[in-house]
């Protein structure tokens, strides 16, 4: 089954292009960047803390590594569903670390915040395509 999810990419003044895209939640729709330098899926804190209240948020307990000096606290938990267009992940574990760094930078782009980073765990298992011409992302399972 293949699957194509409709992608914005958008410029960042004299920082290069981003690929954005939409994942449901649990039913809840977040803004999504695509990150094929990312390892793992994660999520802004602050946007889970606020959609599941009850989740259970647990500090991250292996090493991490991310692009620049700050240093930020990581943590975890499991997301029952999280679906790209039809292609779905039941029980997925994801990081969780505050965004507040790139929605700021976001806001002085008048752009739209981010929810969280699609990274290689959803690329990989799904087989993605990113069609720059289309401003699409295929997965296939």
């Amino acid at each position: 089954m293949i699957c194509k999810i409709p992608l914005r990419i958008i410029e960042i003044p004299t920082r290069g292009y981003h690929i954005i895209c939409k994942a449901l939640l649990s039913g809840y729709t977040f803004n999504m960047l695509v990150d094929t330098g990312a390892s793992l899926t994660a999520f802004d804190l602050s946007r889970i803390r606020q959609v599941f209240p009850e989740s259970k948020i647990l500090p991250y307990k292996s090493n991490f590594t991310g692009i620049g000096n700050a240093q930020a606290e990581i943590f975890e938990t499991e997301i029952d569903e999280i679906c790209l267009g039809s292609m779905r992940m039941e029980n997925h574990k994801v990081l969780l670390l505050e965004f507040e760094s790139i929605n700021n930078a976001y806001a002085a782009y008048d752009l739209h915040r981010i929810d969280g980073v699609i990274g290689g765990d959803w690329l990989i298992n799904f087989n993605a395509k990113i069609d720059y011409k289309d401003q699409t992302l295929q997965l296939e399972r």
